[in-house]
């Protein structure tokens, strides 16, 4: 029998972004930003105010946020930067049919934990809702078919008037699956191909089976195929393709996405001179500060152009003085070293956890930061 694990997430990268976000300059730090927090909540407010319009406001029910009951069920192993990039990726593809000005943001309700449990299973006797094949409950490795499905990510959009009036959905597709008997165990690899012709079909029967509750039933449904990288892959997997179901059961064109998560230092970068770049950090900083523990960098790509940078640098003193020298820098040789049209996140961590939270908007040339006390 399958058993269906759950992950519990936290995106530091997204939570960094909100932070810096909530800022007003650059030279605020934690406490001093508290401060300046928007005036308290009121029960009868029904969304929260936004950081900015690149983000939506967060949809309030009954004084409270609603968590997704189903969010970190998988089917089978993923890692940490898979079920971070699903998620992120997930609410930046929303916001090209789902404007931030217009919706609030509600974690998935629409599907419950066990539709979902139900949904990762294989296709049974006991469970005829499974989305993966039955083959992957084969004995016998010539019957097996892999488990094409991994997990499943929802977001709900509400409008003024309180109504889910969209859902946004991400179908994170199995990099590989593995069969296992008393006497054999094979990981079966999945082509590209077969994660996006299995996660289309997939898309039209979970679309068809929410149109069945009538309140769903003529809403824009957005749905997008998300290849997991392997567990082992510290950048992770990225969606490739997408598209919309304004009503019915059928799919507007898909949209297809070449975008990628590349490990400097284990990637072949698409260009070489990011390597280079990026190396030119890492030992300059290194040189800086020889104390540090270690410095890792992704890199992401669209279209093989470098559009962000995500650097962690981990230090192994954690003093206040300490942590302002690596901050200031960072920023001056990140500025040094990588072009302006790069979005920059830099996160300094010891062994209290993040430190400070360093962040260059794409086409900017000065650093927002966050020192956490």
């Amino acid at each position: 029998m399958l058993k269906i694990k759950k992950y519990h997430s936290l995106a530091i990268v997204m939570l960094a972004s909100f932070a810096l976000a909530a800022c007003q300059n650059g030279e605020s730090d934690v406490s001093q930003a508290s401060s300046t927090s928007s005036t308290e909540t009121q029960s009868s407010q029904n969304q929260t105010d936004q950081l900015s319009t690149e983000y939506y406001s967060s949809y309030i029910q009954d004084g409270t946020y609603q968590i997704n009951g189903a969010s970190g069920l998988v089917s089978g192993d993923t890692s940490q930067a898979n079920l971070e990039n699903l998620e992120r990726g997930l609410y930046d593809l929303a916001q090209n049919i789902f404007a931030t000005e217009d919706y609030s943001l509600k974690e998935g309700q629409v599907l419950s934990e066990d539709t979902v449990n139900e949904w990762l299973g294989a296709k049974s006797d006991d469970n005829p809702n499974g989305l993966n094949p039955a083959g992957a409950l084969s004995e016998t490795i010539d019957g097996f078919e892999p488990r094409y499905l991994n997990s499943i990510m929802e977001y709900d959009f509400v409008n003024a008037n309180g109504d889910v009036a969209g859902i946004s959905i991400g179908l994170a597709m199995n990099y590989a699956d593995t069969f296992t008997s008393d006497s054999d165990s094979q990981e079966v690899e999945i082509t590209a191909d077969q994660r996006i012709e299995q996660g289309k079909a997939m898309a039209e029967t979970i679309v068809s089976r929410i149109r069945e509750n009538e309140a769903y039933a003529n809403i824009p449904i957005h749905i997008a195929v998300f290849e997991n990288a392997a567990s082992g892959d510290l950048g992770g997997g990225t969606y490739t393709t997408d598209a919309v179901s304004s009503s019915g059961t059928s799919f507007g064109d898909w949209s297809s996405y070449t975008k990628d998560y590349v490990v400097y230092g284990v990637d072949d970068a698409p260009n070489e001179e990011d390597t280079v770049s990026f190396t030119r950090f890492r030992d300059q900083v290194s040189s800086f500060y020889p104390q540090l523990s270690g410095l890792s960098g992704v890199g992401y790509y669209e279209d093989n152009e470098l559009k962000k940078i995500n650097i962690i640098i981990n230090s192994q003193f954690d003093g206040y003085s300490e942590v302002i020298a690596v901050a200031q820098q960072a920023i001056a040789t990140a500025n040094s070293v990588f072009k302006t049209n790069v979005e920059i996140q830099i996160q300094v961590v010891t062994a209290d956890g993040v430190r400070a939270l360093l962040s260059r908007p794409q086409d900017a040339d000065t650093f927002d930061y966050v020192l956490v006390n």
